[in-house]
């Protein structure tokens, strides 16, 4: 049971880094461009209203049609999963989180008196690869450089 909270716990901290990472883009160019809105005055949570803002207030280009950025995505569904019900899935409520394990060859369930998420190392790794292709995307679309 151990090895299982520890991989949720990296996703949970993987997911948190890598929003801190976007808030901080976007406070980085509300700084250096003097834009009219800041994040916080933003509407939306997360990951969404941080692609928002990066594309609407900042005028970046978020590679939201990559898989990389479906991925990040899948993996806030699930890191609410786990920060909000333990990583128990209930069928009904959960049917989104649930399509996506039953997509997944990295993410398991396994029924006993509830649905139990399983995260692998391999979707640990998974959502690394994922974040580090959406930040680099990033990085070339405010850099330019190819």
């Amino acid at each position: 049971m151990f090895p299982q909270y520890q991989k949720q716990s990296f996703l949970l901290i993987l997911v948190s880094l890598f929003e801190d990472y976007l808030n901080q883009l976007c406070h980085g160019f509300n700084f250096e461009k003097d834009l009219n809105c800041v994040l916080k005055d933003y509407p939306g949570l997360g990951v969404e209203r941080e692609k928002n803002y990066l594309r609407k207030v900042a005028g970046i280009e978020v590679p939201t049609g990559a898989v990389s950025w479906g991925r990040v995505v899948e993996a806030r569904d699930i890191r609410n999963i786990i920060a909000h019900n333990a990583g128990h899935l209930d069928e009904e409520l959960h049917s989104k989180q649930l399509r996506i394990v039953a997509k997944s060859l990295s993410l398991n369930s396994h029924k006993f008196a509830r649905v139990h998420l399983e995260v692998t190392q391999v979707s640990i790794f998974e959502i690394i690869e994922a974040m580090t292709s959406v930040a680099k995307e990033l990085w070339r679309n405010t850099t330019g450089d190819t």
